[in-house]
This record gives C-alpha cells, sequence and structure tokens, in this order.
C-alpha cells in the first residue's frame, strides 16, 4: 500500500491545479493595492501614534522597512496591469506569496515587540486594535491563498495578544479579549 504524498495535498480544501493557482495569483494581486494601502497606513499610524514616546530617528525603520516590503508587491501588480490572465502559475509562485506574506507578518510582529511592550499603554492599545484590523484585511485580501493569510496574520496577532497580556496596565485585558474575539 502506497502512503500518500502529502506535498500536493489540498490545504483548507484548495485544489492544487493550475486553474486555481492562476485564480489565487489573479486575486493576489487585484487585491493589491488594499494590501500596499493597508500597511501603509498602518506604518504611519504607528509612527503617529508612537511620536511622543520614541525620538523619530528610532521610529523611521517601522515605515521604511513596511514600505519596502511592499516593493515587490507593487512590482507585480504595475508588471501585470492590463495584462491578459497568465496561461500558467507554477507551484513556486504560490509558495513566494506564502512566504511574502509570512515575512510580511513576522516584520510587523518583530515591530510590535520591539516597539509596544516600551510605550505606554494608550498608544498600544490603538496600535493592537490597528494590528487586528490589518489581519482582518488580510482575511479578505488573502482570502485565495488561505496559507498565505495564516503566514500573514497568525504571527502578528500572537504577538499582538503576547503584548496584551504582558501590559502592566489593568485595561490590557480587555484589548487581549478583542484581539481573541477577532
Amino acid at each position: 500500500m502506497a502512503i500518500p504524498s502529502f506535498r500536493r495535498a489540498a490545504w483548507f480544501g484548495v485544489a492544487d491545479d493550475n486553474s486555481t493557482r492562476v485564480a489565487q495569483s489573479v486575486a493576489v494581486i487585484r487585491h493589491a493595492p488594499m494590501l500596499v494601502i493597508g500597511n501603509a497606513v498602518g506604518a504611519v499610524a504607528g509612527v503617529l501614534s508612537l511620536y511622543h514616546s520614541f525620538p523619530l530617528l528610532e521610529l523611521l525603520p517601522l515605515p521604511i522597512i513596511v514600505l519596502a516590503l511592499q516593493i515587490p508587491l507593487i512590482r507585480s501588480a504595475v508588471k501585470l496591469r492590463g495584462a491578459p490572465l497568465p496561461a500558467t502559475v507554477s507551484r513556486r509562485r504560490i509558495k513566494l506569496i506564502i512566504g511574502y506574506s509570512a515575512m510580511l507578518g513576522l516584520v510587523w510582529t518583530g515591530l510590535l515587540f520591539f516597539y509596544l511592550p516600551r510605550a505606554p499603554f494608550p498608544p498600544t492599545a490603538f496600535l493592537l486594535s490597528g494590528i487586528a484590523f490589518l489581519c482582518l484585511g488580510a482575511v479578505t485580501a488573502l482570502s485565495a491563498v488561505p496559507t498565505a493569510c495564516l503566514a500573514y496574520a497568525l504571527p502578528m496577532m500572537a504577538g499582538g495578544l503576547t503584548v496584551a497580556l504582558l501590559a502592566p496596565d489593568p485595561a490590557a485585558w480587555a484589548v487581549a479579549f478583542m484581539l481573541v474575539l477577532m
């Protein structure tokens, strides 16, 4: 009896055939403006919220890193704008989308742990809410590639929940509860 191959198994009930991969890739590129704008607004909101708690030079990595990570998505969207649907999309392309999403989610998580434990609680609570909304936006924008959505959102939600639970403010439990509900 042969052992089934999990390499090509359908994750989350999504088939692994060319037409599905084409649809997934096209859906991600169509949602690229929302993904880029959402991450850019999150980075700017982070700088504006933390401006009174950190020197500007210490805040500059936040928008620079997040915006630099938007470049591959912007390039793909511009390159494919107005182009006909691709005839084929490789498994590698879908793995790149998942990897890119994971990298962006892990960068956001790292930024959470770098800034928020040292910030006052009101901006921390605001930014944790913003992280939750970025994750909700990813559910919509990356719904065609559920693994990419999880790779982006899970580290951010886990990091946000950790920051909220470790915050000394009594209201932190309410923020943690809100994150669990999202």
